[in-house]
């Protein structure tokens, strides 16, 4: 036995064993944050899928629902409760429309709308999105917190639309950003042991968002025909 074949803890590896593991992991690793860092299109996105876990919590607090089990586990103690997200890996049709249910229930406002809407550009942009068709279906929502005057399905898509112009307004004004080079492609083909991360020189792309209309298949031919 050479002085670099020897067993390294219970798993039997040797010392060249765990280097090309760990040689292997770092590569994973680099190849993880190329992926992040690479310009995306994202085809079909619902606007109520996108809602943040603790935009949604907050929400159900101030309009005092209780979320379903199937979306959040409770804890009580004593006297106080919180909840916190049940990351289901398997979750049946009837499971996941019971959750589109809770959404529908918090997002009741014009202001809540708008408030999703812009968290969800910002979340896909961090995610390097470059375009992306978010899906939502136009409803009749009331038009502030009061819940006295309840807007129409017009008032909602313009409030969809005003947010994806301030947002496309915003962004452009400000520079791009550089998140990776072309020779981060060539890397993965002959990784260098020597380079510890990824050198970024490509320029991020802008987000561009687009809106597209869905249709409550529930509903009428005739409200479909409204919403179109």
């Amino acid at each position: 036995m050479g002085p670099n074949d020897y067993s390294l803890g219970d798993g039997g590896l040797t010392e060249e064993h765990a280097e090309e593991e760990s040689g292997a992991r770092n590569d994973v690793d680099r190849l993880h944050r190329f992926v992040e860092r690479m310009p995306k299109v994202e085809l079909h996105a619902h606007l109520n899928g996108c809602v943040r876990e603790e935009t949604l919590l907050e929400l159900a607090a101030e309009r005092q629902w209780t979320l379903s089990s199937v979306l959040v586990t409770h804890h009580h103690n004593h006297n106080n409760s919180n909840n916190s997200f049940t990351n289901a890996r398997s979750r049946s049709l009837s499971d996941c429309f019971k959750v589109f249910e809770d959404i529908g229930k918090c997002v009741d406002t014009l202001p809540t709308l708008r408030r999703i809407a812009q968290e969800a550009l910002e979340d896909f942009a961090q995610h390097h999105v470059a375009y992306l068709e978010l899906r939502s279906t136009p409803k009749c929502l009331w038009t502030d917190s009061s819940r006295l005057v309840q807007g129409t399905k017009r008032d909602y898509v313009e409030t969809l639309l005003s947010v994806f112009s301030e947002y496309e307004t915003n962004t452009t004004t400000q520079e791009a950003q550089p998140t990776v080079s072309s020779s981060d492609l060539n890397h993965h083909h002959n990784p260098d042991p020597n380079r510890d991360d990824i050198t970024p020189t490509f320029q991020r792309l802008p987000l561009i968002p687009r809106l597209i209309l869905s249709i409550d298949r529930s509903k009428s031919a005739q409200d479909a025909m409204d919403t179109a």
